[in-house]
Order: C-alpha cells, then structure tokens, then sequence
C-alpha cells in the first residue's frame, strides 16, 4: 500500500506541473495529494516509532 500511495503521490505531481492541466483540476490532485501525503508521513512515523522501541534509542 505505501508504494501504491507514493505512486499516487507522484502522479498527483505530475498532473499539477502539466502546463495543460486546468486549475481545478489542479487544485483537486493538490487536496487529493495532500490527503496522500498525510498518509504515507502517518506510516512513516509509525515505522519510526517501532524501530526506535525497538533499538532502544533515538534515530
């Protein structure tokens, strides 16, 4: 699910940049992008977290 995500994320990107990409449609991979976003920085903590438990320290 992360790598699906992430590549959502990058075409999400991609979109945006496209010179032939309305703004609202822009606008709307940018709030869709941005919920993506949220998501893969939620797992990515969460990753963190259970390495840092368990090393015992701080990354």
């Amino acid at each position: 699910m992360f790598e699906e995500d992430l590549k959502k994320l990058d075409e999400m990107v991609r979109v945006i940049r496209n010179e032939d990409t309305t703004l609202d449609d822009a606008l709307k991979a940018y709030a869709e992008g941005m919920k993506t976003y949220e998501s893969l920085r939620k797992v990515l903590e969460e990753t963190k977290g259970k390495i840092e438990v368990s090393d015992g320290k701080d990354i």
